[in-house]
């Protein structure tokens, strides 16, 4: 069925070639999303503040966890990861060698 394609303008100059099952859009523009609810605005400032993303890629993210079937990160969930970061960092040996460049004092403090 190849070679049996359709083409359309579906709008904004938007062209939508469909064939078979195929679908490709070309020359797309990012299109707004009003959000009526100031609830569900305010929700979406606070996601964005907390995880210190664009209210863009907080929306993003939790969309794309809600459609892979997995929770978006959490409070405790990132907890875990960043102990679990510090713990391989603190296996880290010293250098034996390494030399601090500040002189100290005999209470912990620079000169």
């Amino acid at each position: 069925m190849a070679g049996r394609g359709v083409q359309r303008v579906v709008g904004w100059g938007l062209v939508m070639y469909i064939d078979c099952s195929d679908i490709t859009i070309e020359q797309a523009r990012p299109m707004p999303i009003q959000i009526a609810n100031p609830v569900v605005v305010a929700k979406i400032k606070a996601l964005a503040a907390r995880s210190g993303l664009t209210k863009t890629a907080a929306v993003e993210r939790a969309v794309d966890a809600m459609l892979t079937g997995r929770p978006a990160d959490d409070r405790a969930s990132l907890r875990a990861r960043m102990t679990a970061i510090l713990a391989q960092l603190d296996r880290i040996p010293d250098l034996p060698e390494a030399q601090d460049p500040l002189d100290w004092d005999e209470i912990g403090l620079p000169r």
